[in-house]
């Protein structure tokens, strides 16, 4: 094999390299995008079930209170700050 030969595939090699990377960046991103869009219509089921039906809204409200540990995500739903969290 000539040496010119083999330098053009090395070049064809980084090439499709390069282009495996973008689409595996774009399938990453797309993925991400549809966990958001999950997440997102999740919530909105669970606060239209608070906003109607109060049993529901106490179930969230103490799931949250038991989930989230971080003093902003806390915040965010009025919920008190928990004894020896200062995050």
């Amino acid at each position: 094999m000539s040496a010119d030969k083999l330098e053009k595939l090395k070049q064809k090699q980084a090439k499709l390299e390069k282009q495996l990377a973008m689409a595996r960046e774009d399938f990453s991103a797309s993925q991400r995008k549809i966990e958001t869009r999950k997440k997102i219509l999740i919530g909105a089921l669970f606060l239209h079930e608070a906003r109607n039906n109060p049993e529901a809204k106490r179930l969230l409200v103490t799931r949250l209170d038991q989930f989230l540990v971080k003093l902003p995500d806390r915040n965010v739903f009025g919920l008190p700050v928990k004894k020896g969290r200062v995050s």
